[in-house]
């Protein structure tokens, strides 16, 4: 995902200083923990919509051919009708 969607970027806006290192440390800690929690986010937001996407196109295959299938059978109920009229 690009940074900028997720409220990142590239440049930390962090200064290096030699005596606060341990600062330095913990705000890039900081830092990366947003992003990894932004990404998971969006991950699972992404997943979500991915299912539902598959969900409904799934759906859409089997009303297709469900309604095949009722013509078919409708087709096949006419003609066996036909045929009974004519043994008649």
């Amino acid at each position: 995902p690009d940074l900028a969607q997720i409220n990142l970027s590239r440049e930390l806006g962090l200064e290096f200083d030699k005596e606060n290192f341990d600062r330095f440390c913990s705000n890039l800690y900081q830092y990366i923990l947003n992003f990894k929690r932004e990404i998971d986010l969006m991950d699972k937001g992404s997943l979500q919509k991915g299912m539902t996407d598959i969900y409904e196109r799934f759906r859409l295959i089997l009303e297709e051919s469900f309604s095949d299938v009722k013509r078919n059978l409708d087709s096949l109920t006419k003609r066996i009708l036909n045929l009974e009229e004519k043994v008649k």
